[in-house]
């Protein structure tokens, strides 16, 4: 059985109501990349999840979930000077983000052995274009591709942590060249490369980069496959991605 490998960020998000009086506050390990980790742990896949949190109460909890539901995070990166990421998620407006790293680089993980090309890594989301990342995340990649894993680009909305996407086009750009496919759905393709037409955007932009494009509607389990095809195998698994 394949390996899923998923790199990204996870979080605690504190879910509150504008007027406290009309409903409780609840918090739940979040983040794109943590949620993916955690669907395709339901759907029965082999797991490993390349992560980070402190350690502190916040971060044993969120790894404690992860473990509990079928995640494997013995190789996240459990950094000491500093605190794990909390998000202040006020239904109707823009979450408010709390963290507190460290001075040293992140992802300052045990590489996993990659011995097998039926490996699979799902990558993305805020952390995957951040610089304190950067250096082992792209170390950690570059040996990726070099085994022959297939890849999967999953960009997601950063809008509410980036001003402006310009300042990190660079870095999805380096992403792409990574990825055999990337994910997208009509909101992040129009913020990442301007268009909402798939097409569009593979013959303008992402296709100098990466071969295919997943596009995805709301509400939509299958995507439309844009570009090169895909082994059956990868489409089975962006199926279980999307739910």
């Amino acid at each position: 059985m394949s390996r899923i490998i998923v790199i990204g960020e996870c979080r605690l998000d504190i879910d509150y109501p504008a007027d406290f009086a009309s409903g409780q506050a609840f918090a739940r390990p979040s983040g794109l990349m943590a949620s993916i980790a955690l669907r395709l742990a339901a759907k029965g896949h082999n797991v490993l999840f390349l992560t980070e949190a402190a350690v502190d109460s916040v971060g044993d909890s969120v790894m404690q979930y992860l473990a509990s539901h079928g995640v494997d995070v013995s190789h996240a990166d459990r950094y000491t000077d500093g605190l794990t990421p909390l998000a202040a998620c006020c239904r109707g407006a823009k979450p408010t983000l709390y963290t507190s790293y460290p001075p040293t680089d992140g992802f300052d993980i045990t590489w996993p052995r990659l011995d097998d090309k039926e490996d699979i890594v799902i990558f993305g989301d805020y952390m995957t274009l951040s610089q304190r990342w950067s250096r082992n995340y792209l170390n950690f990649m570059s040996h990726v591709v070099s085994k022959g894993c297939q890849t999967v680009y999953v960009p997601g909305d950063i809008s509410w942590r980036v001003s402006r996407v310009t300042k990190v086009m660079p870095q999805v750009f380096e992403n792409l060249e990574m990825a055999s496919a990337v994910m997208l759905d009509p909101d992040t393709c129009a913020y990442y490369f301007g268009t909402d037409s798939p097409e569009e955007a593979l013959k303008k932009t992402v296709g100098y980069y990466c071969p295919t494009i997943l596009f995805a509607g709301a509400g939509s389990a299958t995507p439309v496959e844009v570009g090169k095809p895909l082994p059956d195998s990868l489409k089975s698994l962006v199926a279980d991605i999307l739910g």
